[in-house]
């Protein structure tokens, strides 16, 4: 996807930031997809703007929008649950 703005994606585990990097779209499939997968999926989240982002056609769908289209960075939060295999986020 030429033009498109870089992914600025945060790690959170609990209240801290561990990890923060910058990504291009087909970067961020591979890193991201990890997070995507059944085993992963129930103890992350990945949000931008709020907006829980479910799959990469999702992720790329969002970044394609005109609001993002002249922004150098989209924010994306990476929250991790810090409880093992109890969730952080309600049900």
């Amino acid at each position: 996807m030429a033009g498109a703005p870089k992914l600025r994606i945060k790690k959170f585990f609990g209240s801290s930031t561990i990890e923060e990097m910058v990504l291009n779209l087909d970067e961020a499939r591979g890193y991201l997809n990890y997070f995507w997968q059944p085993d992963q999926a129930k103890h992350t989240v990945i949000s931008i703007d709020g907006q829980n982002i479910k799959s990469f056609e999702e992720l790329a769908a969002v970044a394609a929008k005109d609001r993002y289209k002249d922004r150098a960075f989209i924010e994306i939060g990476l929250f991790l649950s810090n409880d093992g295999q109890k969730s952080i986020w309600p049900k």
